[in-house]
């Protein structure tokens, strides 16, 4: 009865994760913006956050938080609707849906799960597995043995995606350039942007760090109080997951994506967990990450010092942060009020947009979430990390507020929010962690 249950319980996970990982891998893909992938997503979220009958902590601090945005995001929606949402026929709908995802991020790393040995399988099986898709999926798309997954297919697929705005005409024009001057397209896959594309691998390289050193915490708490046996990540696919999200972001070559490598190579490969710098384990980690930050270096180095080089001319850099220059001090302080500042392009920073939208009470939100994050990533020792993650998926567009940026902000803030039920553990409420 017993071996019974844990294959059920295994099954569930194991499907759990599938689910999971499919839903990421076509997240930007759909019907429209509410009949698609990335509402499934969210709604998944949701109900693994429900299974593990998750109490909100810190409630005063999130509601007065909460309660502070709306306020502030109500006046600007009265005062210049067309900061809130350009296209928006009914701006007070969009309040509405705005703040509702703006409760269900702030809550995420603030809740205490009951029971959270199978959410954190289910979310490091499910980022492990998209990882290695995707990874999979740039060799095939450039080795052209598939009939419509190629860079140029790919890019003409953008027209369908449900956060597109671009004209299959559009697109076609630009696969036609492309072609005449021997230029491929930036490689995105199924996202419309190699940014986007980036910032699903590195929030799924997260997730993955963040549950695995989650699972060994909890399954060593358990050892002591002769529960389980340890819990031990096979180093060798430990290893291959993370080179298979460093590399696929080095491929894709893209300044963000060449930062993340980086990221990942130093938070996943060179930092060691509770060992001796001098042990073999760690020298070899260290040798490793020596050797992909010289391959970084030789393979990104014209990318990077291009796009250095040529930063203020950059129209993504200009979109991403070109507006501090635009904003003055009532507009950091109180939200944005002159319509006749918002960017031409609109805002592809969800910092600005914050800013933007509701001043003061968007930075204290901000900085609740980022605080939260940091302070529940102290004890194993990927506080930084964390704080650098989230923020890189706050600042990868303007949309903070949608279904997409909820799923990846879930993939980081709610497996950590599982720290705060493994380092209060109690061994009369111990489950059975390990797979």
């Amino acid at each position: 009865m017993l071996d019974d249950m844990r294959l059920h319980g295994r099954t569930s996970i194991f499907a759990s994760a599938a689910t999971l990982s499919l839903l990421l891998i076509f997240l930007q893909e759909g019907f429209n913006y509410y009949a698609s992938a990335q509402v499934l997503a969210m709604l998944f979220v949701l109900y693994q956050v429900l299974k593990t009958r998750s109490t909100l902590t810190n409630s005063s601090s999130v509601i007065s938080i909460l309660i502070l945005l709306i306020l502030f995001m109500t006046v600007t929606a009265a005062v210049s609707p067309m900061v809130v949402s350009r296209n928006s026929s009914n701006i007070m709908m969009t309040v509405v849906g705005i703040i509702i995802y703006a409760a269900i991020i702030i809550c995420l790393p603030n809740f205490r799960p009951r029971s959270v040995g199978s959410v954190l399988h289910v979310f490091r099986y499910a980022s492990a597995s998209t990882i290695v898709v995707l990874a999979s999926l740039l060799v095939i798309a450039d080795m052209n043995i598939v009939p419509g997954l190629n860079r140029y297919a790919l890019l003409l697929q953008n027209s369908r995606l449900v956060t597109n705005y671009s004209s299959l005409d559009v697109l076609q024009r630009e696969v036609d350039a492309k072609l005449m001057a021997g230029i491929p397209p930036r490689v995105d896959l199924f996202y419309g942007e190699a940014s986007f594309l980036a910032i699903v691998i590195l929030a799924c390289a997260a997730c993955y760090l963040i549950a695995t050193r989650l699972l060994v915490k909890s399954a060593a708490k358990e050892v002591e109080a002769g529960v389980v046996k340890r819990f031990h990540p096979g180093k060798r696919s430990h290893m291959l997951i993370l080179i298979a999200a460093i590399f696929s972001l080095i491929y894709i070559q893209s300044l963000s994506s060449i930062i993340y490598a980086g990221l990942l190579v130093v938070y996943g490969l060179a930092q060691s967990e509770r060992r001796r710098w001098l042990s073999v384990t760690n020298l070899k980690l260290f040798m490793l990450a020596l050797v992909l930050m010289a391959i970084v270096g030789a393979y990104s180095y014209e990318t990077l010092l291009h796009r250095i080089t040529t930063m203020n001319e950059s129209l993504s850099f200009s979109q991403r942060f070109g507006v501090i220059f635009e904003f003055g001090i009532e507009d950091y302080l109180f939200g944005l009020s002159d319509e006749a500042k918002i960017p031409e392009e609109g805002f592809h920073n969800s910092l600005f947009y914050l800013l933007a939208v509701a001043g003061m009470a968007g930075i204290f939100y901000l900085a609740q979430i980022l605080r939260t994050a940091y302070r529940l990533s102290i004890p194993f020792r990927l506080s930084a990390f964390s704080l650098l993650v989230v923020l890189a998926i706050v600042m990868q567009n303007g949309a903070i507020f949608s279904p997409n940026k909820v799923v990846l902000m879930a993939l980081v803030l709610f497996p950590l929010s599982c720290a705060r039920a493994i380092y209060s553990y109690q061994p009369v409420q111990a489950k059975v962690l390990a797979a």
